[in-house]
């Protein structure tokens, strides 16, 4: 299990502070390229049987700086820009730590929407199964 970066990022993340969890990003190379290898990522994640065509949109926060990010699903493939997801189903509003914590699994998606750690945009239905289309 060693190998499933899932766990991995799991595993770096679980228990940590939002300022140790900047902390490891910058340290792994700057936050915009590590957020950059998470969508990378989402292009293998993406479950073909699973997939829907739609656009979901990522506006991430993280000390007064937003990242943007566009993630386009059609035809059974993943890509995204990073750009402002004007023509999103669905934006998913988090701080850059919380946003590690969701792709990893320490964080559930109804629960940062019902703590209020995720702001949602849109689609509000769409949004719950955007988990299922996207790895484990």
């Amino acid at each position: 299990m060693a190998d499933d970066p899932r766990a991995m990022l799991q595993e770096a993340v679980k228990g940590k502070s939002d300022e140790e969890i900047v902390q490891l990003l910058k340290d792994s190379g700057g936050v915009e390229p590590s957020l950059d290898m998470t969508f990378e990522a989402m292009k293998s994640a993406l479950k073909p049987e699973a997939a829907q065509d739609c656009v979901i949109g990522y506006s991430l926060s993280e000390g007064g700086n937003t990242y943007n990010y566009t993630v386009i699903v059609k035809d059974k493939a993943c890509t995204y820009e990073k750009r402002e997801p004007t023509d999103a189903r669905v934006t998913l509003g988090l701080s850059v730590a919380d946003y590690m914590r969701l792709i990893s699994g320490d964080l559930d998606g109804m629960q940062a929407f019902m703590q209020g750690k995720m702001k949602l945009q849109g689609d509000m239905m769409f949004a719950q199964q955007i988990q299922g289309m996207f790895g484990a």
